[in-house]
């Protein structure tokens, strides 16, 4: 039996597609356990043809080879992880999309790693709070690649670790309308997120002085040289070391996080504030993205880098003492399309002491959210501990370094508020 609050109301963690009285969540559970069983029927035997197999059930499904191939390596991956397929098989939960993205983060791994793999993405796949938001399948998708890239670094035996070969490309390809190209690039996270950190910046810059200028524009002035911008980017690091979270990709392995760290201009100490105008400052936007990691709507997973810095009690802009203060603990991180359903009253949050929230809607769904960034859980600190310093032996807690690009001028030194 789940447990009881005071009030007599079940409070135990749980995702919000978990609710039995809704008809909408069970009929999306069915149709999980529905695409399990087919995942199951569908694996092949090790020794199998791959192309005879696929071709098969493509025959007797009605689905593309693709979609059966897929269903094929979700088969494979559940037979590798028993725990992982009960778990599915009994909280009727995890949809088929993500099932098949941990087949593929998980394809290459050996046998003798899946059992400690298994645990952390179960770990991923349980609820902390009740009716929580699920998680976001971009997320899903970096965490299962860190797991990965951890376990193996511990294989190596010489204790070094070394980059893996390189998947990047970049490629060029006539439209045929005699006019365009197709450009396409896979990029490295953290060198993708550097580079549209960088494009941003360039393209804001241009529109506010007056010049029109679109992502491609501004593509074109950083290639051209002709660009005189300063691009923040923040990086968050455990001061006793280990490795550090980068604003937009998430957590780098050990060799990224060196070079990101050789290249850092200023290092911040990263605490809580508040501030006494509308907008927040650099290092209070650095704080909240860092502690939340995504949009804080339950189960969205659009990067703090790409959200709206919101405040959760409106701002008081005719008395700003009357409430709505631009705290880090009144700002979350909101998507554009969440922060228009707030701002539009569809939906209200709740914001909790421990930085979970809870939204509602007004026809009365509510479901929690809880932070992911680097520094959840970190707490408040001490006005000792807000100053900003130029230092690498800072002795306390989280860092913030911050790389600074494509600036003629030297930056100076971001501060807390007073």
């Amino acid at each position: 039996m789940s447990p009881l609050n005071s009030t007599g109301y079940d409070d135990s963690p749980s995702w919000s597609h978990q609710r039995p009285d809704d008809p909408l969540s069970a009929l999306s559970r069915a149709a999980n356990i529905a695409d399990f069983k087919l995942a199951l029927a569908c694996t092949p035997a090790l020794h199998a043809d791959v192309e005879n197999h696929a071709a098969r059930l493509s025959v007797r499904l009605g689905l593309s080879r693709g979609q059966c191939l897929m269903l094929c390596d979700v088969g494979l991956m559940l037979n590798r992880m028993p725990k992982l397929a009960a778990f599915a098989e009994s909280s009727e939960v995890v949809p088929l999309r993500y099932l098949s993205i941990i087949a593929n983060g998980t394809a290459a791994i050996e046998d003798g790693q899946m059992p400690g793999i298994e645990r952390h993405i179960l770990d991923l796949l349980k609820p902390r709070r009740h009716q929580q938001g699920f998680i976001g399948p971009r997320t899903l998708a970096r965490k299962v690649g860190d797991i990965v890239v951890e376990y193996d670094n511990r294989a190596r035996n010489d204790g070094t670790t070394v980059p893996p070969p390189s998947s990047e490309a970049l490629t060029c390809e006539d439209a045929g309308d005699g006019q365009h190209c197709f450009l396409s690039g896979l990029l490295e996270r953290d060198r993708a997120t550097e580079l549209f950190a960088a494009i941003k910046v360039v393209k804001a810059q241009e529109i506010a002085q007056g010049r029109e200028c679109t992502i491609p524009d501004a593509l074109m002035h950083i290639v051209r040289g002709n660009v005189d911008a300063q691009v923040v980017i923040n990086v968050y690091r455990h001061e006793n070391g280990g490795p550090a979270y980068l604003d937009g990709a998430g957590w780098l392995n050990d060799v990224a996080t060196q070079e990101w760290i050789d290249r850092a201009t200023h290092i911040r100490l990263s605490g809580d504030s508040c501030s006494q105008s509308y907008s927040p400052t650099a290092a209070q936007v650095a704080r909240v993205r860092g502690r939340d990691g995504t949009c804080r709507f339950p189960g969205c997973d659009v990067p703090a880098q790409q959200c709206d810095i919101d405040h959760i009690a409106p701002y008081n802009h005719d008395d700003p003492a009357k409430g709505g203060p631009t705290d880090t603990g009144n700002l979350h991180c909101l998507c554009r399309k969440h922060h228009n359903l707030k701002t539009h009253k569809l939906w209200d949050v709740t914001s909790h002491a421990d930085h979970t929230e809870t939204w509602a809607s007004h026809d009365g769904i509510t479901a929690r959210s809880i932070p992911s960034g680097p520094l959840a859980g970190i707490g408040r600190q001490t006005f000792d501990q807000r100053a900003t310093r130029k230092t690498a032996t800072i002795r306390r807690r989280f860092v913030e370094w911050i790389i600074s690009e494509f600036s003629d001028a030297a930056p100076q030194p971001a501060t807390s508020p007073p």
